[in-house]
Formats: structure tokens, C-alpha cells, sequence
């Protein structure tokens, strides 16, 4: 009978859990974090830019991702 009502208790808590977990607002946040993620890799392989910044410059002005609100 413990196990059940610890099992019962441990479920409405984690469904609370989920309920009142913070959601993002906005959808993009996650596509541009990887996004800054994995920019060192065409930009220190294929620019062979080593930490200048060029191919970094070069992309923000590209893709504007401030500009996507």
C-alpha cells in the first residue's frame, strides 16, 4: 500500500513538474544556438579562418539572425 501511494505521489509531483516548466517563447532560440555551435567548424576547415572573426563577420551580416524576432 506504501509503494503505491509513494508511486501516486511521485507522479502528480512530476506532472507538476512538467505543467510549470518554463517554455520558450520563441522557436529560433535553439536552431541558432546550434547553429553558433557548429560555426567553428566551416570557419576554421574551410575558411581557415583561426579565430580572426572574417567568416564570423561574414555570416552575421549574411544572415542577420538578430533581425528574425
Amino acid at each position: 500500500m506504501k509503494s503505491l501511494l509513494v508511486v501516486l505521489v511521485t507522479l502528480v509531483l512530476a506532472l507538476m513538474v512538467v505543467q510549470k516548466a518554463a517554455k520558450w517563447e520563441r522557436s529560433d532560440v535553439l536552431v541558432w544556438d546550434a547553429a553558433g555551435y557548429y560555426q567553428y567548424l566551416p570557419s576554421q576547415f574551410i575558411y581557415h579562418d583561426q579565430g580572426n572573426g572574417t567568416y564570423t563577420a561574414y555570416a552575421r551580416q549574411q544572415y542577420r539572425p538578430e533581425l528574425d524576432n
